[in-house]
């Protein structure tokens, strides 16, 4: 299953993107580095689209993530199954935040209750419809990163053996852009989320 990414280079089409008029829809294809474009292009609408439907339940999975947390350091203690070190503040750094969690031991209570939350909050909250095979194959991604922790790397058709050029959800999370802005939506994130 193609759950992260495999693009290391995910940012560097970003300043070439800033600089255009942002006008009319953005429209992405497949997982997560949507995420980012998205909050650096602020457009009026976006759609992610894909023809598999695991894409579709890992952005479900991820929308669930979100809503249920309060902060980045929530949000990513949800993520990864991982009790959130009381280090972090609103100002933490993204490497710090992978770091802290990447320390940490999974926690299998945690995997259980963010299921249950994010779950209740799709489904309730949001009116989406999910069959057993949908909470299955979100239940299976969920347990992937929570046993990978901010380490996971992806394996694209590699088997047990992880090719070495795989980068790790850290890894690509805290990528920079070619001018080596990382974290140029922290702002941004901070006054969503808060501490």
């Amino acid at each position: 299953d193609n759950i992260i990414s495999n693009e290391i280079a995910l940012q560097d089409v970003l300043p070439e993107l800033q600089r255009r008029p942002r006008q009319g829809a953005y429209v992405g294809v497949g997982p997560e580095q949507n995420l980012s474009y998205i909050a650096a292009l602020k457009p009026p609408i976006a759609f992610i689209v894909d023809v598999q439907r695991g894409n579709l339940l890992l952005h479900l999975l991820y929308k669930g993530l979100l809503e249920i947390s309060n902060s980045r350091a929530e949000f990513l203690s949800a993520m990864f199954c991982r009790l959130r070190p009381r280090t972090l503040t609103i100002e933490t750094p993204a490497s710090d935040l992978f770091a802290a969690y990447g320390a940490a031991a999974f926690v299998r209570d945690l995997e259980d209750i963010t299921l249950v939350r994010v779950f209740g909050q799709l489904t309730r909250r949001d009116g989406f419809l999910l069959s057993d095979a949908d909470r299955q194959q979100m239940a299976k991604t969920l347990h992937a990163w929570c046993g990978g922790g901010p380490n996971f790397r992806g394996e694209f058709g590699g088997g047990p053996s992880i090719p070495k050029w795989a980068p790790s959800y850290a890894e690509m999370m805290t990528q920079t852009d070619p001018l080596g802005r990382s974290e140029e939506h922290t702002s941004e994130l901070q006054s969503r989320f808060g501490i």
